[in-house]
């Protein structure tokens, strides 16, 4: 009978192992692995009008959606969030306004109460992989950051093949789809970078490296595989670089490699780890990545740049060291890799008292680089902590 019991098991893990290892094989393929990569297909648009943001728990007409051109004939489906004083103040006019998309932006009310207002903020926000701009915890991202302050707009967006958005997700076309958000907030909205801030979580701040890396150091050889000299990414680079009030990053990795040796889907299903006594097989796999979003050579280009140049920069990551998703000692490296480029610097290092955890942090001349490391929040909830709000409302002095 045992003998029975330890055959059947025997059989069932072989058979689990040959299931592993040929769902692995299909990752090879370019395109099975951006599929499980970006997850774009994931979302519940197919049954929900995300334009209908009420059952987001926005106010009516609080959010405006409206479409941002891209590269390859792309059109981004985004957000506008209006700060929730802002509404109130002026509840009754906004209640007027058509309901749906807007076909220009500039030519809404809310543009104007953006406009009018001379200390307003624009945060322009890049989300993970999966889902849609609209979907799970990504609404409260939106609520907290606009109910920080009256003057705190926010934009977010779908990038290619996400939701709304046309087109398929690849690591230049999303670097494109964020480059071409801030441009758009910067010179056809007409916000200077001083009042804008880039937030990105997850997958978004490998967005946010490369979107801030293109307008400090336009060209930088980190930014491949995006194609800095061909004309439509040439139309989108400032004729001088350009240093935002603060990026901040949510829950980042330093490269998609490095990430996947570890990673474990939901914090639970492991990717690669079964294969860790070969690592002939997983090097193998590894090489098969095509998409790298190397943010931590980014990252380190970006404090060399503004270094070099003498220039401002503002650096802020928040990771929970309870993240299953993306283990904290991804930031940690991030933090040291931007201090390379300048071994004079030393660290300071501090309790945070509000939420548990540690910050790290080091300061240059017009640089600062800031490291939050929290007890608790895992992958989703950085940015509901004290240190997540804290991290915005410093973009713009409290």
């Amino acid at each position: 009978m045992a003998v029975g019991f330890f055959s059947r098991s025997f059989w069932v893990l072989t058979a689990l192992g040959g299931i592993y290892i040929a769902l692995l094989s299909t990752l090879t393929f370019v395109d099975v692995q951006r599929f499980a990569l970006y997850a774009n297909k994931f979302h519940t648009g197919y049954w929900d009008d995300v334009s209908e943001t009420e059952r987001s728990g926005f106010s009516k007409h609080q959010v405006t959606p409206f479409f941002i051109d891209s590269t390859d004939n792309v059109k981004l489906y985004a957000w506008h969030v209006l700060p929730i004083s802002v509404y109130g103040k002026h509840r009754d006019i906004i209640l007027s306004q058509p309901d749906g998309l807007v076909e220009d932006f500039k030519q809404s009310l809310p543009y104007k109460l953006l406009k009018d207002d001379p200390d307003s903020k624009v945060i322009v926000s890049f989300h993970g992989n999966a889902g849609h701009v609209g979907q799970g915890f990504r609404p409260d991202i939106y609520r907290t950051v606009t109910g920080l302050s009256p003057h705190n707009h926010l934009i977010a967006i779908d990038y290619r093949g996400f939701g709304a958005s046309n087109g398929s997700p690849t690591e230049a076309g999303l670097i494109a789809d964020g480059i071409s958000t801030v441009d758009y907030v910067v010179n056809i909205l007409g916000i200077p970078p001083a009042r804008i801030a880039i937030l990105g979580q997850s997958l978004g701040t490998a967005v946010s490296s490369a979107v801030a890396l293109h307008f400090a150091s336009p060209g930088a050889p980190e930014l491949a595989p995006l194609n800095s000299s061909s004309p439509e990414i040439q139309a989108l680079t400032p004729a001088a670089p350009m240093d935002f009030a603060k990026i901040i990053l949510l829950a980042p990795f330093t490269d998609l490699p490095t990430l996947l040796r570890t990673y474990r889907i939901s914090g639970i299903i492991p990717v690669l780890s079964p294969l860790r006594y070969h690592p002939k097989a997983v090097d193998w796999m590894l090489k098969h990545v095509v998409d790298i979003w190397d943010s931590a050579a980014r990252l380190e280009a970006l404090t060399r740049a503004t270094v070099s140049d003498g220039r401002t920069l503002d650096l802020h990551v928040v990771h929970a060291m309870d993240d299953w998703d993306i283990r904290y000692t991804h930031s940690v490296d991030i933090f040291k890799r931007t201090m390379r480029t300048d071994a004079s610097r030393t660290v300071a290092t501090t309790d945070l008292k509000f939420r548990g955890g540690e910050r790290r942090q080091w300061l240059g001349p017009d640089q600062v680089c800031t490291i939050d490391m929290l007890n608790y929040g895992g992958h989703n909830r950085a940015m509901k902590s004290s240190a997540g709000q804290l991290a915005v409302l410093e973009a713009f002095g409290l």
